[in-house]
């Protein structure tokens, strides 16, 4: 995975990660490391939660574009 945001972030392409809070401390380091603004790391407990936080982040993008 770690491959993929690489390639999508060297294209200038806007990155959401997201896995599953139980999962959160065993996703690679490198990919919760990154700290570039244009990528949005999600943790999430339920597919409910998952999507609400997904609106959230898409909303505020749309937001930003809008200004």
């Amino acid at each position: 995975m770690g491959f993929e945001i690489a390639y999508a972030l060297l294209r200038g392409k806007k990155v959401i990660a997201y896995c599953s809070a139980e999962r959160g401390e065993r996703t690679s380091a490198l990919i919760r490391g990154i700290s570039w603004p244009v990528v949005k790391f999600i943790t999430y407990f339920s597919p409910v939660e998952l999507l609400e936080k997904l609106k959230r982040v898409l909303a505020e993008e749309d937001a930003g574009n809008s200004s």
